[in-house]
């Protein structure tokens, strides 16, 4: 068995399981769209700069748009 995997799955399926509960500790205290753009502003904070920082190919530019647009209608659909 690869460690490596293991403990990453793990570690996944532990933050996976505390953003549930966050977001259900929060989403009584405010808004849920104000929620939902909170934690992915959060999100796109840190992963932006370490896929600059590592020199992850974004693909072409028509398929990063639609995912953009993909996020962006799924929180407010999705809230």
């Amino acid at each position: 068995m690869n460690n490596i995997a293991f403990a990453l799955t793990m570690g996944a399926s532990f933050f996976w399981a505390l953003s549930a509960d966050m977001t259900k500790l929060c989403v009584g205290r405010i808004n849920a769209t104000t929620f939902n753009i909170v934690q992915y502003l959060a999100v796109a904070a840190v992963v932006t700069p370490l896929m600059l920082l590592t020199g992850v190919s974004f693909g072409s530019p028509w398929a990063v748009a639609m995912a953009a647009f993909y996020g962006v209608s799924w929180t407010f659909i999705g809230s």
